[in-house]
């Protein structure tokens, strides 16, 4: 028995190939190949505020302050916590203050009480301002130490700090000077 093998022609579609051969016939349908990868997006995440919340922190000093001749020099209650801080302002006073203004001094805790609504960060400056109005308005506002910018009233001279006293010895005899009126 003879057979006859028919080779046909492969025949091409661009969807479709039929390719025949000598015992079966075959379909290979042909999908475009993709080489692309799919871009992978960042993971995002929404978060949705009903509310903006605003947190406030209260302004939280202790200053002291003492009368030495025509100044009000005030320092933070929280340097005089350290023994050598509190060593050299007791000095300070001893050797600056004299017997008109051994009783000038005075302490002002912010806030003024805890939980009263009305001390907000904003009346800070103005209890400062009205601390010190109990000293007169015609001395001089000395600050030896730091506070918040918005404190600080405008007539204020930042003095030099404990710590820079104790660091820079020199910088005691300009200090002495300027608080006793040699230098302006």
């Amino acid at each position: 028995s003879s057979s006859l093998i028919v080779n046909e022609p492969k025949t091409i579609h661009p969807q479709v190939d039929v390719i025949s051969n000598q015992k079966t016939a075959e379909l290979i349908i042909n999908k475009p190949q993709l080489d692309i990868k799919p871009i992978r997006q960042p993971f995002e995440q929404t978060i949705v505020a009903s509310e903006t919340v605003h947190v406030v922190q209260v302004l939280r000093f202790s200053l002291e302050a003492r009368v030495i001749g025509h100044w009000v020099v005030l320092v933070s209650v929280q340097a005089l916590n350290h023994p050598d801080r509190n060593a050299l302002w007791k000095n300070l006073n001893q050797a600056l203050v004299s017997g008109d203004n051994v009783n000038e001094s005075g302490r002002l805790d912010w806030p003024l009480a805890e939980g009263v609504r009305w001390q907000h960060n904003d009346g800070a400056q103005a209890a400062l301002m009205g601390f010190l109005s109990r000293f007169g308005s015609e001395r001089r506002i000395g600050l030896m130490g730091e506070l918040p910018d918005t404190v600080i009233p405008e007539r204020l001279e930042r003095l030099p700090s404990l710590d820079e006293l104790l660091q820079e010895p020199l910088k005691k005899r300009t200090l002495w000077r300027l608080l006793t009126g040699n230098i302006r």
